[in-house]
């Protein structure tokens, strides 16, 4: 499981963000409280939920 990613912010869009850690693009569902307080090139840490099911496996990501 995926618990915490530091990295920058390569790609920004509504509901979500790929952070770049080591050349390994993650992308991340965020809340718009979230997505609100980074921007594209900003090194950031956070809070990683991963969720899998029998078909998809998701990153939701937290600022707090």
């Amino acid at each position: 499981m995926i618990a915490r990613l530091s990295g920058k912010i390569v790609a920004l869009e509504l509901e979500r963000v790929i952070i770049d850690v080591g050349g390994v693009g993650y992308d991340v569902a965020v809340s718009a409280a979230t997505r609100g307080g980074v921007s594209t090139g900003d090194n950031v840490t956070m809070d990683i939920h991963t969720h899998v099911t029998e078909t998809d496996i998701r990153l939701f990501g937290f600022a707090e």
